[in-house]
């Protein structure tokens, strides 16, 4: 059951002329995304339509640039490397933020709302129950782990990408690290079981996505990057410049959603979505609510 329309707390807002679609990609983390900014949308008075789980990014940013949708959720990285055709991105994340920015408003008349503190992302993660793990706490420590213990480190669980390309992947880990894993400790799996085998220690280190409910599970620690390993795909808001230009709110309504989000907050909306089987609607409904954006 669709949760009803939402009260703004800000009733001054009044966004009563305007009407907005809101696409998303196929994801569990597309899908509740544009549900909290169709919701925050209703919440300050526009008339949203939904066009959700659309299908894989390429085709939504089409549906974006085409006016089929208004807006989507979307990480900026890959905008920038497959949208712009960018080879390198920018030195740091906030550069990254301001030159997509500027490029895709003058070329395609996209406005980029955010940055959050929201990174769909790669990682490697340990069992917070293994002991003599306890000192490891980003990928160099991993790396050193690896080349004191040669062989003996554990399995190193990772997916066949990983494996497969060197970006985001074996080759640039360990010329990054100056590094080798070894053939004994690699198990390569499919995505999924890498977490539960990570929990349990089976795995000494297992390759999960950071926005992935399974990693904010306490029986997993997320390794920190210290060495820019895995491309930050951190989310924005995609928008046609047209719909803020019809009405500037609009960008201030989704500015404070991307604002408020944080990681822990989006796994644990996640984990209620797939592992407690409730609708992404009312799960972002409540989070809304809770968190003073709207009311009801």
């Amino acid at each position: 059951m669709i949760a009803p329309a939402p009260t703004p707390v800000d009733s001054r807002v009044g966004l009563r002329d305007v009407r907005v679609f809101v696409g998303s990609g196929v994801t569990t983390v597309d899908m509740l995304l544009g549900e909290m900014s169709a919701l925050m949308l209703q919440a300050a008075g526009a008339d949203v339509r939904r066009l959700l789980q659309a299908g894989p990014d390429g085709l939504v940013r089409e549906m974006l640039l085409s006016g089929e949708i208004d807006l989507y959720w979307e990480s900026e990285a890959l905008a920038w490397i497959a949208f712009l055709r960018e080879g390198r991105l920018p030195e740091d994340l906030d550069s990254l933020h301001a030159e997509l920015a500027e490029r895709d408003r003058r070329e395609n008349g996209v406005v980029w709302i955010g940055p959050t503190d929201l990174f769909d992302t790669q990682g490697f993660a340990v069992s917070a129950r293994a002991p003599d793990l306890a000192d490891v706490r980003t990928l160099t420590d991993m790396a050193g782990r690896l080349r004191r213990m040669r062989g003996e480190a554990g399995p190193v669980c990772v997916t066949g990408e990983f494996v497969g390309f060197r970006e985001d992947g074996r080759a640039e880990f360990e010329e990054l690290l100056s590094v080798a894993i070894p053939e004994s400790t690699l198990r390569v799996y499919d995505a999924d079981p890498i977490y539960a085998a990570t929990s349990s220690g089976e795995c000494a280190f297992g390759l999960v996505r950071r926005l992935d409910a399974r990693s904010g599970s306490p029986d997993l620690r997320l390794l920190v990057d210290d060495v820019g390993l895995f491309t930050p795909h951190r989310l924005a808001v995609a928008v046609r410049e047209d719909v803020i230009q019809s009405d500037p709110r609009v960008a201030a309504v989704l500015a404070r959603l991307a604002r408020e989000l944080d990681e822990d907050d989006v796994r644990g909306m996640l984990a209620e979505v797939e592992s407690r089987g409730s609708h992404p609607n009312r799960v972002a409904a409540r989070w809304l609510r809770e968190a003073g954006l709207t009311r009801r």
